[in-house]
C-alpha cells in the first residue's frame, strides 16, 4: 500500500495587511456614528431592517409624490441620521416623508410598506440645530 505524499511546499504565505491609523480610526469613528443614528432612528420608529430602495429608484419613488415631488433625498435625511447635512436639510419635507411611512435602511435608502401611513408610535424628526445623536 502507497500512502499519498504530504505537500512539500511551504505553507502559504499569510497576507500582511497594513492599516493607515488614520483610516482604522475614520472608520470606527463613521462605524460609530452609523450605529447611534440607528438606536435613535427605531426609537421614533423610522428604522426599516429591510434593503428598501437606494439611489434613482428611490428618488422616482420620491418624485412620484405630490408633495416631494422635486426634492432629493440629501433633503430629507434627519438631524439623528448619519446623513444628515443641515445646509440641505427641510424639516418639513421630512416630516412628511417619514409620516407617510417611509423608514430608513442602513443601505443609505428607505423603505415603505405596503401602509401609506406611519407606525402608530412614530416620532417626528428632532427640530433645531446640533449634533442629535
Amino acid at each position: 500500500m502507497v500512502l499519498p505524499r504530504k505537500s512539500t511546499k511551504k505553507q502559504e504565505k499569510r497576507v500582511r495587511r497594513v492599516t493607515d491609523p488614520d483610516a482604522l480610526k475614520s472608520f470606527k469613528e463613521r462605524n460609530s456614528e452609523f450605529k447611534k443614528s440607528k438606536e435613535a432612528l427605531k426609537l421614533r420608529f423610522v428604522w426599516g431592517d429591510s434593503g428598501g430602495h437606494t439611489g434613482r429608484a428611490l428618488q422616482n419613488r420620491i418624485n412620484h409624490s405630490q408633495r416631494l415631488k422635486g426634492t432629493v433625498i440629501e433633503e430629507l435625511y434627519p438631524p439623528d441620521h448619519w446623513l444628515h447635512d443641515t445646509k440641505l436639510y427641510d424639516e418639513r419635507k421630512c416630516g412628511i416623508f417619514e409620516g407617510s411611512g417611509w423608514k430608513w435602511t442602513a443601505n443609505k435608502g428607505a423603505d415603505k410598506s405596503g401602509s401609506s401611513r406611519c407606525d402608530p408610535q412614530y416620532r417626528p424628526p428632532p427640530t433645531g440645530k446640533g449634533d442629535n445623536l
